[in-house]
């Protein structure tokens, strides 16, 4: 029974030190230029150690006009990421190979290097939709728009690409991602059937994907799509 108690106080104590933010992480995002970056989002995720029961933690903070930002945390390993929506910049934690971490000591400040937000470059998919299926407000069980249109990130997340413009006949997907990396983009519907460019039909009840690379200026930026009808109820055979 007493060492029932002496477990359950060491498993208490360590859930609490996580979150004693007794220390800091301060430093500047900047962008490929070296200039400052004002307003981004930056975020600290505390990395458990193997066999460690501790809580999911994160500190956010926006950075200020110099580009300087300060997290008050524990002690611990942590990940820290960078957005800035609607921009062009790229959140390290998605697209580099090696994101920015930080070793904290307790009762310390760490002092990171300044973290460059690289460029990222439009990739744009279209869904052109002569029929306006994609603007019908349908209240039975398919739901209106459907199309769920996306990239693999290098570390295997999915990121869905926004809907950056749309009318009654074309819809527009676009995702900035970095130049020189292999991509693959995926399409999936459950509502709508599908064809490319050439009118060749795409399975995106299954999940259609195909290779994007920008390696330069005549890279291919925009894949066109079109919406050719609705599935059958029950999906395709």
């Amino acid at each position: 029974m007493l060492l029932r108690i002496l477990l359950a106080s060491v498993a208490g104590a360590t859930l609490v030190c996580a979150q004693d933010r007794n220390s800091q992480i301060v430093g500047q995002v900047r962008d490929e230029r070296q200039r400052p970056v004002n307003g981004a989002r930056v975020d600290a995720y505390l990395l458990p150690e193997s066999g460690a029961k501790v809580k999911p933690f994160r500190a956010s903070a926006l950075t200020a006009p110099n580009g300087t930002f300060k997290l008050s945390v524990p002690s611990g390993v942590f990940r820290v990421c960078v957005q800035l929506r609607r921009t062009e910049l790229l959140d390290p934690c998605t697209w580099s190979a090696v994101p920015p971490r930080a070793s904290v000591p307790a009762n310390r400040t760490v002092q990171l290097p300044p973290i460059v937000l690289k460029r990222g470059y439009p990739l744009s998919v279209r869904l052109e939709d002569a029929q306006g299926l994609l603007l019908v407000q349908d209240k039975g069980k398919r739901a209106a728009g459907q199309v769920i249109v996306g990239v693999s990130a290098p570390n295997g997340m999915f990121l869905p690409m926004p809907v950056r413009g749309r009318s009654a006949s074309a819809r527009d997907h676009q995702l900035f991602v970095p130049r020189d990396t292999a991509l693959r983009v995926s399409m999936h519907s459950r509502g709508f059937t599908l064809a490319d460019e050439s009118g060749a039909a795409v399975d995106a009840a299954k999940g259609h994907q195909f290779s994007a690379k920008l390696a330069g200026e005549r890279s291919r930026r925009r894949f066109v799509f079109r919406v050719t009808g609705l599935q059958p109820e029950g999906g395709t055979k």
